[in-house]
């Protein structure tokens, strides 16, 4: 969640509460508020100077965080392996650093064309400021090495026969 310092006045004793989310400490003046969900959240702080008290609520609102999932995928050096940032949200910015092998960092959906495997973090902003964050893996395989064969054990087969087949070499 998002994090709001709240603050109390003068030498009184200062005393927090919400509807919800959480504030910490609650005793003190000087407190952070966070939240764990969006919407219109009720915040309350009593003041008190010996038998004297005052109560002051307010009502903020807290928005939305971008709901995310991204995924990679894997593939052969230098093809095309598809990244997405896994968001449905509208009028969202897309940062997806080092953009180094991605043919575009700021859409949900880059391409990524590399010879080595990369891990990017990709940070998804709302229109109203907020933000999410994730881990994506574009996986480059490394291609069969060595010589490569079929072993087919016979040089023709009958129709309607069966002809083993054995793959050799490589890794």
């Amino acid at each position: 969640g998002q994090n709001l310092a709240l603050q109390g006045l003068g030498d009184c004793i200062c005393s927090w509460s919400s509807n919800r989310g959480s504030i910490s400490p609650a005793n003190n003046c000087y407190a952070n508020f966070s939240a764990n969900t969006s919407g219109p959240v009720t915040i309350t702080l009593t003041m008190s100077i010996g038998a004297c008290s005052r109560t002051v609520t307010k009502v903020i609102e807290v928005d939305p965080s971008p709901v995310i999932n991204p995924t990679g995928d894997a593939g052969c050096p230098n093809a095309p392996i598809s990244l997405s940032c896994g968001s449905s949200g509208s009028n969202e910015t897309y940062i997806w650093p080092p953009s180094t092998d991605l043919d575009d960092a700021t859409t949900c959906n880059p391409t990524f064309t590399g010879a080595a495997s990369r891990t990017y973090t990709v940070t998804v902003e709302s229109e109203n400021g907020c933000t999410s964050s994730g881990m994506v893996n574009a996986t480059v395989f490394d291609p069969p090495s060595g010589g490569v064969q079929i072993n087919t054990g016979a040089p023709t087969v009958c129709s309607g026969g069966v002809l083993t087949l054995e793959a050799t070499g490589g890794v």
